[in-house]
């Protein structure tokens, strides 16, 4: 189906986002950071990315940011989603925000939404 970037500081969550969304049948890269997400996003072409917000090194704005001049739409997850966030992301081109704990389902929803 699609080729999607999963980026998030917390192994148990990105591990859940990949074997999640493979069992729908995507092909699933994985960043530990934002930082590392960049250099990705520079050496490979995905269909979406898939960002926490709050995170070491480069955080959720800068991989939105870095994906928007690369074209890539970005859904943002984030337990600490506040209003001035939101309308930062949406800002700088997020296609949706997700409110942590993010079931396994309602994320293949929000990518199938996505990714047609």
């Amino acid at each position: 189906m699609a080729r999607l970037l999963v980026v998030d500081d917390e192994a148990p969550l990105r591990l859940l986002f990949k074997i999640s969304l493979e069992k729908v049948g995507h092909q699933i890269d994985v960043a530990e950071h934002g930082g590392h997400a960049i250099r990705m996003l520079d050496e490979s072409k995905y269909d979406l990315v898939i960002s926490d917000m709050a995170m070491p090194v480069a955080d959720g704005m800068d991989v939105l940011a870095a994906a928007a001049t690369r074209h890539v739409p970005v859904i943002i997850c984030s337990a600490y989603l506040t209003e001035d966030s939101r309308d930062r992301a949406q800002a700088l081109g997020a296609v949706m925000l997700l409110q942590k704990p993010i079931t396994p389902s309602l994320l293949a929803e929000a990518v199938g939404a996505v990714v047609k």
